[in-house]
């Protein structure tokens, strides 16, 4: 079970976690800032100053049901083109 950690426990990564500040709680990563400087932003480009941090949940598990068979969400991954 994924448990909140104070943000210093954090490697400085562009790797999306869960991040909060006690009133906000959403996805974000380390990423430039401007001029030079780096610091934690969300997907959408909105910088962020948390103080905790737990990595993403696995998504819930997915079942697709078609004409002729069941598929499950692991089977599909990485097959939809873009």
């Amino acid at each position: 079970m994924n448990e909140w950690k104070p943000i210093d426990t954090l490697l400085k990564t562009p790797f999306d976690v869960l991040g909060t500040d006690g009133r906000w709680v959403g996805m974000m990563g380390w990423s430039p800032i401007r001029n030079g400087e780096y610091g934690w932003v969300t997907p959408t480009g909105y910088q962020v100053e948390p103080t905790h941090w737990m990595d993403m949940p696995k998504p819930p598990q997915m079942t697709i049901e078609t004409d002729d068979r069941r598929m499950r969400h692991e089977d599909l991954t990485g097959t939809i083109k873009g």
